[in-house]
């Protein structure tokens, strides 16, 4: 389990080519483990309701996991035949993500993957750090929306 995690973070802004099943779930699974493990420890070390870091080192690790994490979603999809451009699909309230992990379960697709034969294109590279920077923006923003008001207008 160990060996995917690190294998996904040594390519975590490559958005062509594909990943398996196992190393996108086992990820997740650590990815879950380790988030919980940060937010327990936050919560334990110290809760302050009059604080407003309580909970710094989990959102800092969801930051510093966050290209990973979609890089190595983009390329499950990649398994599956399907454009990286269907991790949107998850944004549609309700029904998004449910689809969305259905379709992360399915089996590899790999006799007529379009994806499994074309992995050193640089569009696709490209495409992928783009809509990276815009999901990040907007979850950043979506967090921190009051404070980053609170900036902005101070």
């Amino acid at each position: 389990m160990i060996d995917n995690y690190i294998n996904v973070l040594k390519n975590y802004a490559i958005f062509n080519g594909i990943a398996s099943r196992e190393e996108f779930w086992k990820f997740t699974l650590l990815n879950f483990i380790i988030g919980c493990i940060f937010t327990i420890t936050s919560i334990l070390d110290g809760y302050d309701a009059n604080s407003n870091n309580l909970l710094i080192v989990p959102i800092m690790y969801i930051l510093a996991i966050i290209i990973p994490t979609i890089a190595v979603t983009v390329r499950r999809l990649h398994d599956t035949n399907r454009s990286g451009w269907w991790f949107l699909f998850f944004l549609i309230p309700l029904i998004g993500p449910i689809f969305f992990i259905v379709y992360l379960t399915k089996d590899s697709v790999l006799d007529e993957n379009r994806y499994y034969q074309n992995t050193d294109t640089l569009h696709d590279e490209i495409v992928g750090m783009c809509s990276v920077l815009f999901v990040s923006m907007m979850i950043v923003f979506t967090i921190f929306h009051k404070e980053i008001i609170d900036l902005i207008l101070c």
